[in-house]
């Protein structure tokens, strides 16, 4: 089972590892993206939306393994972010605003069975 950048986005992650640990018969892969956990000014926003838990690698890493996964990243590499510029495409729709200021992220392949 695959993902891209999909973690980040449940709202009860604890629940969501339990049940693909119970219904995933091989392997999981999530292509992840991590803020760095002392990039203060993302990091306070990341908290204060709640998206903590799969948005540091750590805390991912953790929770996968508090779940009975086995764990690994791979292929990992660094990039620059930049915040994501507003659109005029529709008038009043808005995407997401991280980062909040221009940051690195380390993106990589979270492997887990």
């Amino acid at each position: 089972m695959t993902t891209n950048l999909g973690l980040i986005n449940i709202e009860e992650p604890e629940n969501l590892l339990i049940e693909l640990k119970r219904i995933v018969s091989g392997k999981f892969f999530a292509i992840s993206q991590f803020y760095a956990e002392d990039d203060e000014v993302n990091a306070e926003t990341i908290k204060k939306f709640g998206m903590e838990k799969f948005i540091f690698k750590n805390s991912a890493l953790e929770s996968f393994r508090a779940a009975g996964w086995q764990v690994k990243m791979e292929n990992m590499m660094i990039g620059k972010a930049c915040p994501t510029p507003k659109g005029e495409v529709i008038e009043g729709a808005g995407i997401d605003a991280f980062p909040v200021t221009e940051t690195k992220l380390e993106w990589g392949v979270l492997t887990a069975q």
